[in-house]
């Protein structure tokens, strides 16, 4: 492993391996560490390089402490992909991580080979029945507040009721989800939460040319039947030209840590494209 490298304030990023370049990007509130398996499984035949956005999972907020997240942290991506001379590289990320690799295709298509996104909407919103922005701002104004101006602890608490819904494993990889959740400052947490509510990429995306696939959990306990779930992220991927859909079932949102073999066999078929 190489040492760290941090970008602008905004990310560090570890490497591990040597071959074709693979870029993961974890999503909000986590930890790179819930990437130690698909780490293991690629860096004897690719180079991994691991964000950890600041400010979640314990890494200090430095740049991401105010203003915009997501945008920032696509960019100070960017600069370490071009500075180091990756580019084009292919790009794996889960849930804000998923969306943040929609915004670096869309803004630095040069940048992305190809494109796997793990549980991501183009629109957050719609998973509270949102047409648009305007619809949600409301809810996610709400949301923002109570999590800024909330105790510490209350925060706390509310980070382990939400790991369950999100995890259907439990041991130390569930655990992992946890910690980097309590770690995460709430202020970064509560805005970039609110940013990934509020933004819209459903039109945008039919510009993305890359080769994307998109993994998306089903779990028999979800209270949704496997029709309902297939026709809710086809519809939120509609406009996408380049994508293709796997639904992995037995799994809830960290489709990674629930079904580890699946999801890499799923990787090296998006690896091998």
């Amino acid at each position: 492993m190489a040492a760290p490298v941090a970008v602008d304030g905004r990310v560090a990023i570890s490497t591990y391996g040597d071959g074709p370049d693979v870029l993961l990007i974890p999503g909000l509130a986590s930890s790179e560490h819930v990437w130690d398996r698909t780490v293991s499984h690629l860096k004897g035949r690719y180079r991994v390089h691991v964000v950890q956005v600041f400010g979640f999972a314990g890494a200090p907020p430095q740049a991401n402490r105010e203003g915009a997240l997501i945008v920032p942290v696509t960019d100070a991506i960017h600069r370490y992909l071009v500075g180091r001379h990756l580019a084009p590289v292919s790009v794996i990320g889960h849930s804000l991580g998923g969306l943040m690799g929609m915004e670096l295709a869309l803004h630095h298509p040069s940048d992305v080979r190809r494109l796997m996104i793990v549980d991501a909407l183009p629109f957050f919103g719609a998973i509270f029945g949102a047409r648009d922005v305007q619809s949600v701002v409301g809810r996610a104004t709400s949301l923002r507040d109570s999590m800024l101006h909330e105790t510490r602890a209350a925060y706390v608490a509310g980070a382990e009721r939400m790991v369950p819904s999100l995890v259907k494993t439990t041991g130390p990889e569930a655990d992992v989800v946890k910690a980097a959740s309590i770690a995460s400052d709430q202020r970064v947490v509560a805005r970039a939460m609110y940013e990934d509510m509020t933004t819209d990429l459903a039109d945008d995306v039919s510009k993305i040319r890359q080769p994307t696939v998109l993994l998306y959990p089903w779990d028999k306990d979800s209270g949704m039947d496997t029709t309902m779930v297939d026709r809710f992220y086809h519809a939120q991927y509609a406009t996408y030209p380049n994508v293709t859909f796997a639904r992995i079932d037995g799994s809830r949102h960290f489709i990674m840590i629930d079904q580890p073999e699946v999801f890499e066999a799923q990787v090296d078929a998006f690896l091998r494209k």
